[in-house]
């Protein structure tokens, strides 16, 4: 008697597991990127895409397209991702010789990765706070200095790390918030222009610096009163 129980249940199990296997998100791909459609179905002789609805409500894809088929998987390439937001794919395939419709889901974020979590979220608000502060102390540290030279280089470094708070500033909201990987790897971008800025600014001191000892030397002997 159990037996033949357990028999009928298996076969709904399986069948549950073929039809799971069509409902599924595809992930999050970066922007303007083709995104692989893939769908996994052992007992499908075929699966078609019908129809894929953009972020704006828009139908991208409108007509039964036949997914390409590979051992058990069945894939669609999908290009036209410009807008950012979610996409609903919709298709339907043969589950145990009965067609069945499917629902599934794929983002599309300007990095390829999925939104930062509120915890990361503070962790670059905290940095970008901390990264203002030393600007500012300097800055105000600039106005507690008598020498001209120390007063100049004291501004130009409030000025790079300002300017490097704005640059991560504009990471951050390019990235938007679309990765959290993405975004620490883009701070090499900027990182780069901090490194020339800051090499023109230390020849812009270096210069000062031979202008005023040019004057000093001047006043020592006499050219200038």
């Amino acid at each position: 008697m159990r037996m033949k129980l357990i028999i009928p249940m298996l076969v709904c199990l399986l069948l549950v597991s073929n039809v799971m296997a069509l409902e599924e998100s595809f992930g999050t791909f970066e922007k303007n990127e083709c995104v692989d459609l893939v769908q996994a179905c052992s007992s499908c002789s075929y699966v078609y895409v019908i129809s894929i609805t953009a972020p704006n409500s828009s139908q991208v894809l409108s007509t039964d397209t036949l997914m390409t088929k590979s051992n058990y998987d069945y894939n669609y390439t999908f290009c036209a991702t410009s807008l950012l937001g979610e996409y609903i794919v919709k298709g339907y395939g043969d589950v145990n010789g009965v067609d069945t419709i499917w629902t599934a889901s794929f983002d599309i974020t300007i990095s390829g990765q999925e939104d930062i979590n509120s915890g990361e979220g503070l962790s670059l608000l905290g940095s970008l706070f901390i990264i203002i502060l030393v600007g500012v102390f300097f800055f105000i540290m600039s106005f507690r200095i008598n020498n001209s030279i120390g007063k100049f280089s004291f501004i130009v470094i409030s000025c790079i790390i300002l300017l490097m708070g704005i640059l991560y500033t504009m990471v951050i909201v390019q990235q938007t918030l679309g990765g959290f990987e993405n975004l620490v790897s883009g701070y090499s971008t900027f990182y780069f222009v901090l490194k020339i800025i800051a090499g023109i600014s230390i020849t812009a001191l270096m210069i000062l610096a031979l202008l005023v000892s040019i004057r000093f030397y001047k006043f020592k002997r006499g050219f200038l009163d």
